[in-house]
């Protein structure tokens, strides 16, 4: 009788904190009951969108209770040499009503260490206290102190307070501060803007609410500024912000971000694949967690298991579907490296019919005009590989195009001498990567109102070519107005011309939520020292929030006269299978190319005119998925000329990026041909395995090569 009038008149003060917590805490959180008011839990139990995890008060101080498999509630430590044989061999919490008098202090002993990890090993996200302050006084004034300040690993944030009758409720929210005990490597910030891209990644993430804590927890780490090695910071950003995903169990966002990551450093692989594991036993009936095992896997050198991963995913009842067009895609590199042509377009058109991305659409083209090539139906072989090649014009390629008239670039802008104005703030203008479907690409970032000059000496028949854009993080509404990017040259005179001046505002224009691509001829300014002027300016309304805007491509090009892409169906090619020598494209240091893929050893032979003042210029580099000491050691490039009866090696690099990072980036050359002017010549492309004669991953390319008749410059 007593019980139930007690919980008579609890009822409107537990409901006012039920309908508090119905209104402001997300679905199934987990949260802690601290109250030795075990009747009003019931009601709280009634509400089954939250996960409840009680902690009573003992009276008694030599008290035992059995919390759960883990954990035993102790009165005090004394109280453990008598316990209960189910609490042997569990962890204990020690937790008691504070007495008056001057020892109280001693029954603290131990408890805020052993509270920290209970609420860490719970995950609770919630902490709800229901106490009466005239007999709890001095554990009501202890534990407001105690969540008053933050633990070594978690912050407390008081979101509730309230009375009723004689008791006091209060809930706080747990904060885990972050960046203080996750496991992974330093954050390493190259610039403001990924500071920038970080914060903002994490509003969308955690709400404003949320938020403060992960500021306080960076704004207390020391952050590391490097002005070389992007490549690194890049994954580290994607590899703390799915770790801050994962700590509020939003899984699958997580795994996005550690596919991002893992993408970008595949020396982390295997601390990857032990993660997905984990991740796997946390969320067995999710399939991101296999995907990301099976993308380890496949960076390990097991592609057996790396199937077996994106098969189990794909027979998952419910998968997102980005996800599962990453495990279709997956499924088509492993068939594609075991030789099974078929299947793997198979699994790639699966893919692309759930995303449609160009690059596997080109993939898929190039893949069909292999199998023509093998079933010697070269006329069906030589459309499908032009159409492919017509592909990688497409907004979502940049780099080296198979065009009727080849070009190539004297003047990559984002590595020529520059001047920033202002240039009180460097990091409005740097050297920045944006991602377009998911395809990374360099871009000089110019953040409005700012300006950048070059100087440099116009070639004949140069065009200046580029596109504009803002990145895709800020293609939504509430972020602005758009930018208005402009381009002059002025001449050594001061004779000043505007080449462009163009607004765009992806922001809140959809068709503008693209690459604005531009050829400008230079053609009467030709050999003349010149100075070009590039400005952005904020939109109508001066409104430069998120103005990340930048130039992508940003060069100076040439058209050549000769493509040895465009004519590679003229070319005899020697090879230990046909297969090994084709058409194909490679993404290195977020710079997507188009190549003849030459595992060694393959020779490719073209016969070619050369004209007075030709040159022959061409990029190296290795495919990004062969980058591990245990892929092999490399492979020797080699360039022949045949003519007039002698034979010349022109050219001779060996390259190792898979044992030699300062060797993974693309390798570009230019070859002087001036001595066989006006002769016809076979001219072949060769590669050779390395020192050791291994070829297992030889997967190299020959990027863009191309004849062109080329002036006068300093380099």
């Amino acid at each position: 009788m007593r019980d139930q009038t007690v919980r008579n008149r609890m009822t409107p003060a537990v409901l006012n904190v039920t309908d508090w917590l119905e209104q402001n805490v997300p679905a199934n959180s987990n949260i802690l009951l601290i109250s030795p008011l075990y009747h009003h839990s019931f009601y709280f139990l009634m509400l089954e969108r939250f996960n409840f995890f009680q902690l009573p008060f003992l009276y008694k101080y030599n008290n035992l209770m059995v919390l759960d498999d883990e954990f035993c509630l102790a009165a005090r430590p004394g109280g453990v040499s008598k316990a209960k044989p189910e609490c042997v061999n569990k962890k204990f919490l020690y937790l008691v009503k504070i007495p008056d008098g001057p020892w109280a202090n001693n029954y603290h002993m131990n408890f805020q260490d052993d509270l920290e990890q209970y609420l860490i090993e719970k995950k609770i996200d919630y902490i709800y206290i229901a106490l009466k302050p005239n007999y709890f006084q001095l554990t009501l004034r202890y534990l407001t102190s105690l969540f008053s300040q933050n633990f070594s690993s978690l912050a407390f944030e008081l979101r509730y307070k309230g009375r009723m009758g004689d008791l006091e409720f209060y809930i706080y929210k747990v904060h885990p501060e972050y960046l203080d005990h996750l496991d992974t490597p330093p954050l390493l910030l190259d610039y403001e803007y990924t500071w920038t891209h970080l914060i903002s990644e994490a509003r969308e993430t955690l709400g404003d609410n949320d938020l403060y804590p992960l500021l306080k927890a960076l704004g207390n780490r020391e952050i590391r500024f490097i002005e070389e090695n992007a490549r690194n910071e890049i994954p580290n950003v994607y590899a703390h912000l799915g770790d801050i995903y994962r700590l509020h169990r939003q899984a699958e966002a997580a795994i996005r971000q550690y596919r991002a990551a893992l993408a970008l450093n595949y020396d982390q692989a295997q601390r990857y694949l032990s993660l997905a594991e984990e991740m796997h036993f946390d969320y067995p009936d999710l399939a991101g967690p296999l995907i990301l095992a099976g993308d380890a896997s496949w960076q390990l050198n097991q592609p057996t298991e790396a199937q077996q991963f994106y098969e189990k995913a794909i027979s998952m009842p419910s998968i997102p579907t980005d996800l599962l067009s990453a495990a279709y895609n997956g499924l088509g590199k492993i068939k594609l490296t075991a030789g099974e042509i078929e299947a793997a377009i198979f699994y790639y058109k699966e893919s692309l019919e759930l995303i449609p991305v160009i690059s596997t659409q080109k993939r898929i083209v190039q893949l069909q005009g292999l199998l023509a090539q093998q079933q010697n139906d070269l006329e069906t072989a030589l459309a499908l590989q032009r159409t492919a090649a017509k592909l990688g014009q497409g907004d979502n390629f940049s780099g080296f195009y198979l065009e009727d008239e080849p070009e190539y670039p004297l003047y990559d802008l984002l590595k020529e001498p520059r001047v920033v104005e202002p240039s009180s703030n460097q990091n409005l203008v740097r050297d920045d990567i944006f991602a377009f479907n998911d395809v990374p690409q360099k871009v000089l970032f110019q953040h409005p109102p700012s300006k950048v000059t070059f100087s440099l000496k116009i070639p004949e028949k140069a065009h200046l070519r580029f596109s504009i854009a803002l990145s895709p993080e800020v293609w939504q509404p509430g972020k602005g107005d758009g930018v208005e990017f402009q381009v002059h040259l002025q001449q050594e005179s001061n004779a000043r011309y505007k080449l462009l001046d163009k607004y765009i505002d992806p922001k809140n224009i959809e068709t503008d939520r693209k690459r604005h691509t531009y050829d400008i001829d230079l053609a009467s300014w030709a050999n003349q020292t010149v100075t070009l002027i590039f400005t952005t300016e904020p939109g109508p309304n001066q409104d430069a929030r998120y103005d990340w805007a930048g130039w992508v491509d940003l060069r100076v090009v040439q058209p050549g006269y000769y493509s040895f892409l465009s004519h590679f169906q003229e070319a005899d090619i020697q090879s230990t299978s046909q297969d090994q020598v084709h058409l194909d494209w490679m993404v290195i240091d977020n710079q997507l190319r188009d190549v003849i893929f030459a595992h060694p050893p393959a020779r490719v032979t073209y016969p070619v005119h050369v004209r007075p003042g030709s040159f022959l210029c061409f990029g190296m580099g290795m495919d990004p998925e062969v980058w591990l000491p245990e892929k092999g050691d490399g492979v020797q490039y080699d360039i022949l000329v045949q003519g007039d009866g002698k034979d010349s090696i022109i050219f001779s690099h060996y390259l190792n990026p898979k044992n030699m990072p300062d060797e993974q980036v693309w390798v570009d050359q230019c070859i002087d041909l001036s001595k066989f002017a006006n002769e016809d010549i076979s001219l072949s492309f060769i590669t050779s395995p390395g020192l050791k004669n291994d070829t297992g991953y030889d997967w190299s390319g020959w990027s863009n090569p191309i004849l062109l008749v080329r002036p006068s410059l300093t380099y």
